[in-house]
């Protein structure tokens, strides 16, 4: 009986660590871009990425700025930010633990972006 309560209760340790990792899907979130007019040129981090509407895969363990630029119009940029999920933190406190808060943190996982979408509205030049 001692063995199978011993095996059960490792099971729930290891099921319940990483909270964030588990259920958060990893360090990558999905950051929608749209602008009026659309179809306007988006630069991720300086980089081109493509034309809005898009949806960008950004790792959110960072910060990034975005700027929409079209022909004829002023560009704009903001940056989005990257914080720590409080929420992810208690729970790997509460529930997993030291593992859970090494695994979290080294993956990022329990950061997420201060916003998920970014409407541009561009003025004309």
């Amino acid at each position: 009986m001692l063995k199978i309560l011993s095996v059960l209760s490792l099971c729930c340790c290891i099921f319940i660590t990483s909270c964030a990792t588990i259920l958060s899907g990893g360090n990558q979130a999905t950051l929608r871009v749209s602008s009026d007019p659309s179809d306007a040129k988006v630069y991720l981090d300086g980089m081109p990425d493509g034309h809005t509407p898009l949806d960008l895969s950004v790792d959110k363990r960072k910060p990034h700025t975005v700027e929409v630029r079209k022909d004829g119009y002023q560009s704009v940029s903001r940056t989005v930010i990257s914080n720590l999920g409080a929420g992810w933190l208690i729970a790997d406190i509460f529930l997993g633990g030291l593992i859970g808060i090494i695994v979290d943190a080294a993956t990022g996982s329990w950061n997420a972006l201060d916003q998920d979408h970014i409407g541009f509205s561009l003025e004309k030049q």
